[in-house]
């Protein structure tokens, strides 16, 4: 639903923070490697203060009220998060149109005479069209305007892609308040993108007043239902103990419901558990599998781990090659830390 922008890293401010970025990152790779810093950081304790629906550059959307409020680092990374929100929204979006409204054959011309003529599903699969790019230019705002035609009808699928619209500004002004009234109204019809989205907006009190019960009842509601980003955000609850007993097995076994659907973030944090032996008994070799699945599909840290991982041979057999090709994936859709690798592989 949100566009491919969205996805990428935020830029650095000044040259200074780029040089200083570079320098630390050099620096990490000369003790360990990139990954292995990384994830050594998101420990038993530190996974649990991860974002579900982020990738792991986006951090602490689980972390406590008080963090939030005393941290000014927090702040800055809320920025990246909402970023990473919209990434992941887009892919779980495409999976449903995939699914549901772009993949089924069907006359452009005759589903536009039905949504014209007031047929709430043909109007959101119009929309879902649009949203994509499939078979027709891709327009938001068109998108925006036929979601909007079907959900005020009631239809639920047309009502949660609307949240996601006004959520993360894609077509139209961002407004987090209409943004929980078009997912509320989904949510309250069972729809589970409604409730996991509704979840999210509670989490993070966007539009509503922060509310980890509710965030953790929306997930659990979703969850069940088998939505895969509902299932990897109410499995850092678990990891947190926020709403519930804290419990590693069951959050590793939320993140593997989501990642076998195929979702890259899930993909991403279940190589996390294997590498971490967190949930899992440790194993860097399935750790690599996972992280490979999650970077084949265009998640960018993912991508830059797989380079870590094959130029100091974790979970693979050594290949520095290899290490620059996944190195280079990263660095063609923005990431400073992979071009600067690359840059210093190159001069060796």
């Amino acid at each position: 639903m949100t566009p491919k922008s969205c996805q990428q890293n935020r830029p650095c401010d000044t040259m200074k923070e780029v040089s200083v970025m570079k320098k630390s990152y050099l620096f990490k790779k000369k003790i360990l490697g990139a990954a292995a810093i990384m994830l050594l950081s998101i420990s038993l304790a530190g996974c649990s203060n991860k974002s579900a629906e982020a990738p792991a550059e986006a951090v602490a959307e689980g972390a406590t009220e008080a963090a939030v409020e005393e941290s000014a680092a927090a702040e800055e990374e809320k920025e990246v998060e909402v970023q990473a929100d919209a990434a992941a929204a887009t892919e779980e979006k495409k999976e449903e149109n995939s699914g549901d409204a772009s993949s089924v054959p069907v006359d452009f011309d005759e589903l536009l005479k039905k949504a014209e003529a007031g047929d709430a599903e043909a109007q959101y699969r119009l929309g879902a069209f649009y949203s994509d790019g499939v078979g027709v230019e891709q327009d938001y705002e068109k998108a925006v305007y036929w979601f909007t035609k079907s959900a005020e009808q009631g239809y639920a699928d047309a009502q949660s892609s609307l949240g996601e619209c006004y959520r993360y500004g894609v077509g139209v002004e961002q407004d987090y308040e209409k943004a929980v009234e078009w997912y509320t109204k989904a949510a309250d019809q069972g729809n589970a993108a409604g409730q996991n989205g509704l979840g999210g907006c509670y989490r993070n009190g966007e539009g509503v007043e922060r509310d980890y019960a509710k965030a953790f009842e929306y997930f659990t509601k979703a969850a069940e239902q088998g939505n895969a980003r509902a299932q990897l955000n109410l499995a850092f609850c678990y990891f947190d103990g926020n709403q519930v007993e804290q419990d590693f097995d069951k959050g590793a076994e939320l993140v593997a419901k989501s990642a076998e659907q195929g979702y890259a973030d899930a993909e991403y944090y279940m190589g996390v558990l294997y590498y971490n032996g967190a949930g899992v008994e440790q194993d860097y070799e399935k750790a690599a599998e996972w992280i490979e699945k999650a970077a084949k599909q265009g998640n960018v840290t993912a991508q830059k781990t797989m380079g870590d991982f094959y130029l100091h041979g974790i979970g693979v057999e050594q290949d520095e090659e290899k290490a620059i090709e996944w190195y280079n994936r990263a660095a063609e859709q923005g990431d400073l830390e992979a071009y600067y690798v690359v840059e210093e592989l190159e001069k060796e």
